[in-house]
This record gives structure tokens, C-alpha cells and sequence, in this order.
């Protein structure tokens, strides 16, 4: 078993395969850096980010142009994104450990 990293509409996750997985084209096993921040992209096969200076910059750009509750629109759906996403991975994992305990009661 290894770890995949996959970019999804901007967003970074990750899933637990077989070692005979084949990754697809917006994978890799290489994991991504820590401590990178969004906008996430691929660069000779890796997941790469920008840096938090970077990030910053590019965050107080967009807030100049943008009303609070533009602001709070764009993070409440982040946020709703972000647990669609948490959903699916912990759907994921459950699906994994049942199939591990079923092999494990044969």
C-alpha cells in the first residue's frame, strides 16, 4: 500500500492504493511539500504551491477588489468545499478498513 496525491478543482488529496496502482494524469506518489499554499499546480511531476509571502500577496490583491460579504461568500463555499471533500476521504478510509477486516476474517 502507498499514498497517491491528486489535484481536484485546485485542492490537494491524498488516498491509500495498492502497489500496483497506476496514477492517473493529475497524480503522483511524490508528496507534495509542506507548508505550500494554494494556487497548487503540477511541475515536473510533483504537486507544487506558492509560498506563504506569496500567498499573501496574491490574498490581500483579491481582497482589494472584493466587498465583505463577497469575502465571506468565497470562504463559506471554500468551506463547504473543504467538507465535501473531508466526507469523501473519511468515506474513503471507512471503505478501506472494512475490506482490510473482511480479508482479515477469512
Amino acid at each position: 500500500m502507498k499514498a497517491v496525491y491528486r489535484l481536484i478543482s485546485g485542492n490537494i488529496q491524498s488516498e491509500i492504493v495498492d502497489d500496483n496502482y497506476q496514477i492517473q494524469p493529475n497524480e503522483t506518489f511524490i508528496k507534495p511539500a509542506d507548508g505550500i499554499y494554494q494556487p497548487f499546480s503540477f511541475s515536473e511531476g510533483m504537486i507544487v504551491g506558492v509560498s506563504e509571502s506569496e500567498w499573501v500577496k496574491n490574498l490581500a490583491t483579491a481582497a482589494k477588489s472584493k466587498s465583505t460579504e463577497e469575502i465571506i461568500a468565497d470562504l463559506a463555499q471554500q468551506f463547504a468545499e473543504t467538507q465535501r471533500q473531508q466526507a469523501m476521504f473519511n468515506t474513503s478510509v471507512l471503505k478501506q478498513i472494512a475490506a482490510m477486516q473482511q480479508g482479515g476474517n477469512k
